[in-house]
């Protein structure tokens, strides 16, 4: 189980193999809004425990309140209970967490409410999450997936901000989990691959970390 993300931006989790990327030039930097395309590396991306991921151009079928999602990462987790509090820490091993998307109108009012009109829910983003299932501080970056109709994993998802404080962590069905919508930066993928920014072409797949169990 991971607890919703912190409000602040938080560093990306960075994988050794990763040595250089394409940044969106003129994305939003706050907030984690700002992508970047496949690392170059000097290693091979495949091994164990390491796979593809699919992308998909429409992403509506996947975002039903009753489809299940699910997100990976490191970040602040729960580690015990007592009749004396919650311990909470990070872990050493990639944990998983099932949890539901939150139709984007109603994460819309959750936000605008939440920060007093300041945070705008955009159509470049996506919600999820549920009460003692979320993403927290250290999995920024990580994916929100889901499965398609013959099994494979989708992207829908990369980590981004979430509400501060004990209550935020624990309930993202009143704190909604913010996440940046993969399909809506496709077609600047596509623009980068064709314009040879980098050594990848482009299959529909994006190179993620997954655990091998899933």
């Amino acid at each position: 189980m991971h607890a919703p993300s912190a409000l602040l931006p938080i560093a990306l989790r960075q994988s050794p193999l990763e040595t250089s990327f394409v940044v969106g030039s003129s994305m939003n930097p706050g907030l984690g809004r700002r992508p970047t395309w496949p690392p170059e590396s000097k290693q091979s991306l495949f091994n164990t425990g390491v796979s593809s991921v699919c992308l998909v151009r429409d992403d509506s079928e996947f975002l039903t309140p009753t489809n299940e999602a699910i997100v990976t990462g490191f970040g602040l987790h729960i580690v015990s209970e007592t009749a004396f509090g919650v311990t909470m820490g990070v872990s050493d091993v990639m944990l998983k967490t099932s949890l539901p998307i939150i139709p984007h109108r109603l994460c819309q009012q959750e936000w605008s409410s939440l920060s007093r009109g300041a945070i705008l829910i955009t159509e470049k983003q996506l919600c999820a999450g549920s009460i003692m299932h979320g993403t927290g501080p250290g999995d920024s970056g990580g994916p929100l997936l889901a499965r398609d109709k013959i099994g494979r994993l989708v992207q829908l998802g990369i980590t981004s901000f979430g509400a501060a404080g004990f209550q935020g962590l624990l309930d993202q069905s009143t704190y909604p989990g913010v996440y940046t919508r993969v399909s809506s930066y496709i077609p600047w993928m596509e623009t980068v691959i064709n314009s040879g920014s980098t050594p990848f072409a482009f299959t529909a797949f994006l190179y993620t970390r997954i655990l091998g169990a899933f």
